[in-house]
């Protein structure tokens, strides 16, 4: 997935939108965050296309196959959960990761309430993430590894607070 180039409005523009209309906020302050976002979203893009490219995963199905990573099952609810999306969006990813020949996780009746699924990895879902995630940390320390520790942990104390 190329990444698409986002164009930010200048300070300048910024600034002139702040004069115009009054407004109570710092130039700095607007456009630091859309810097952020845009870095972040740039980050992503690059991280998650390696992993798409070499694995033919997106970055959806990989949130997915992590979230269930290191659990033995989860119902459509609790995968919701723990990627901040709705029920009805793990569904479809989970039809969807099923109609693969090969599919990389696996579904059955919830015994415990027969109107849910569990759902699991495969065992060469295991064998993939084994493989994809030492290749996934490298590549988002290769983002922080211009920095020092004391930057990182500057920068990290910035962000939580």
């Amino acid at each position: 997935m190329p990444i698409k180039p986002k164009i930010l409005p200048s300070r300048d523009i910024i600034q002139s939108t702040h004069d115009q209309n009054n407004l109570e906020y710092h130039v700095s302050s607007v456009d630091l965050f859309l810097n952020l976002l845009l870095t972040s979203d740039n980050a992503r893009a690059e991280i998650y296309d390696v992993i798409n490219k070499k694995y033919s995963i997106s970055e959806g199905k990989f949130i997915l196959l992590m979230s269930l990573y290191g659990e033995c099952e989860l119902t459509t609810h609790e995968l919701a959960m723990r990627m901040a999306v709705t029920s009805a969006t793990v569904s479809v990813m989970v039809k969807r990761m099923l109609d693969d020949p090969n599919p990389l996780i696996s579904v059955s009746i919830n015994e415990k309430d027969t109107r849910s699924r569990l759902i699991k990895l495969s065992p060469r879902a295991y064998q993939i993430l084994e493989e994809i995630i030492p290749l996934h940390i490298k590549n988002i320390n290769s983002y922080i590894e211009p920095l020092n520790l004391e930057e990182r942990e500057l920068l990290l104390s910035l962000l939580k607070n």
